[in-house]
């Protein structure tokens, strides 16, 4: 006998069949509601919901904060801003009760007693909506606190 060097083909096939078993495994781990894609998209629509909320807090901060500087600024009278006021203002609505804006990629929906951010721009009620949350509207103390509903299922969407 002859002492041979070489694959055999019994090698290659084991060799195909490991690699064939890896790039399933891979493909499981990038699709499917669990996959990194699916995550990755999630994170996006959390990261633009989030920035979102973040900017109509700030301009609502800031407008409490102008209103506050010239409250006690010597002589100054001013009257004391409503929460829907200095929605309206963000909104760049001069009155009414319902406003729309779009921030940061979202579509803003304000009314008397909430104000919902969804994700996507385009997404029309919360049910099209990727991710979404609701900002609740205190107008007797002037404070607006957010809620997160997160991924949407038919159970928790709603409507402003």
């Amino acid at each position: 006998m002859k002492n041979e060097k070489g694959i055999t083909l019994i090698a290659l096939v084991i060799t195909i069949i490991v690699l064939l078993i890896l790039a399933g495994i891979s493909i499981a781990m990038l699709t499917g509601d669990n996959g990194l894609l699916t995550k990755s998209k999630q994170s996006a629509a959390a990261s633009a919901v989030a920035g979102a909320k973040d900017e109509i807090s700030l301009e609502f901060q800031k407008q409490m904060a102008d209103y506050l500087k010239d409250k006690y600024t010597a002589g100054a009278t001013t009257v004391t801003p409503s929460a829907q006021t200095i929605l309206n203002k963000f909104a760049n609505v001069s009155s009414g009760d319902a406003a729309e804006a779009t921030v940061n990629g979202c579509k803003v929906t304000k009314n008397l007693t909430q104000i919902v951010v969804k994700y996507p721009a385009t997404a029309d009620s919360t049910e099209n909506a990727d991710y979404f949350s609701v900002g609740n509207i205190d107008s007797s103390t002037i404070a607006l606190s957010w809620s997160d509903n997160g991924a949407l299922d038919s159970a928790q969407a709603q409507n402003p």
